[in-house]
This record gives C-alpha cells, structure tokens and sequence, in this order.
C-alpha cells in the first residue's frame, strides 16, 4: 500500500503530517509533508481550485475551463498550424505558471484531440502539441466529467458507453422483475437506469437518429421488463 497524492502538488503548508509506505509486514520510516492536501480530504477540491483559480492569465489565445482536477484548453481556428501553434505556446507559459506556483502536470493523463467535421477531419493531419520536451497523445475520443467526446462529436462512443452501462441493470431488472410489483420495478429504473440515461444529455442529447432511436429502444426493453409484456408489445 502506498500512500497516495492528487494530481497537482499544491503549496498549502500541511500540519503535522507525514507518510510512508506500506508493503506487507514492511513500514518504511516516515516522511514529513511540508506542502500538499491530503487526498480524500473534505478542504482539498476548494483549496486546489483557490490554487489554479487564476491560470486562465497563462493562456493568452486559448480558452480554459476548470472543474476540481480537471483542467482544460481549447483553441478555435480554421487553420490546424494556427489552432497547434496556439495551444502549443500557452502550453509553454502554462508549464511557467505550474512552475511558479508549486505544481506539477500529470503528462501520462494530459490529452490531445481534434474536433471538426468529418470531411474536415479526413483531410486533417494530426496535431503535435507538446509539454515541455514530451509531445501528448492525441485521441479520437477521450471521456470528460462522465461524458465520451468524440472529434466529430458524433456521440456514438458515448451512446455505446451508456449502453455498456445500462444492459447489466436490466438483466438485473429482468431478474427481480419475477419478485417484485411493477410499481417498485419502476422505482428501481428510476433510480439506477435513468441516471444514466440522462446524465449530461443536454449536451449529447442531439446525436443522430441512429442513437437516439437505439437508446429509445434501450428504454422500451426496460419498460416491457416492468410491465411485463412481451417484446412484441407496441411501444
């Protein structure tokens, strides 16, 4: 067992606290913490957000948005070596301001893409942006505050996200539907199916025909488990 830290090492002074590691019968002296928020803590998400509050005024051309230990830049151009140059050189005053302040970048869970069109996006050579001297991966969809974004913001990983999601709880549903009245069946999906369903479709929630008739067709199965009838039921 190893103690662990978050992401950014932020300078606030840590009282009294020490750690060491744990590896079966074997403890290793302790290490006094002279700055950091230990992990898990209650404090620790408000204070890092004092903390980075202001690195928005590294970035000079790209945007930023913060949420807890997420931090990301965008950079809007028609012209990809514009766009790259962009985030390249905030990138640049980015890693200064996490030098200034303390703070280290985690470069293994720090990702590139490219959203355009998808004709764009066929004559679009990839992009090499770069932290220090290590050039990031670049991905065609990465997952964000539970949502799978994808480069042309098609939604089809997410939707295959949420489907992977919801299909064991309706085999449970399935299951227990044998025990149990539709009125507490319906209850259950609301609390544990529909969530899911749900959750960040403001954003998604315009995809193509193809998924949202696949996800209506999710909801129907369930809704023929609580009301009992057979697959052949119109919807």
């Amino acid at each position: 067992m190893v103690s662990k830290s978050p992401n950014f090492g932020g300078s606030t002074v840590a009282s009294e606290r020490s750690q060491c590691v744990v590896f079966k019968d074997a403890i290793s002296a302790p290490l006094r913490l002279s700055f950091g928020v230990p992990q898990g803590s209650v404090l620790g998400p408000t204070l890092l957000n004092i903390h980075i509050n202001n690195i928005s005024k590294a970035c000079h051309t790209s945007n930023v948005s913060l949420y807890a230990d997420y931090t990301e830049m965008h950079s809007s151009s028609k012209d990809i070596d514009l766009a790259e140059h962009n985030v390249n050189e905030d990138l640049r005053s980015v890693r200064h301001w996490f030098h200034r302040n303390g703070l280290i970048c985690n470069t293994k869970k720090t990702e590139t893409m490219v959203i355009a069109s998808q004709n764009a996006l066929k004559t679009t050579r990839d992009i090499n942006i770069f932290y220090g001297n290590s050039i990031l991966k670049q991905q065609k969809h990465f997952k964000y505050l539970g949502v799978v974004v994808d480069e042309s913001l098609s939604w089809n990983n997410h939707v295959s996200y949420v489907a992977s999601r919801v299909y064991p709880k309706l085999k449970l549903l399935n299951r227990i539907s044998f025990f149990l009245g539709p009125a507490i069946l319906l209850k259950i999906y609301k609390v544990t199916i529909l969530p899911i369903l749900d959750y960040g479709c403001t954003v998604w929630g315009f995809c193509s025909k193809k998924n949202s008739d696949f996800l209506e067709r999710l909801q129907n199965k369930a809704m023929r488990i609580i009301l009992r009838t057979n697959h052949l039921t119109c919807t």
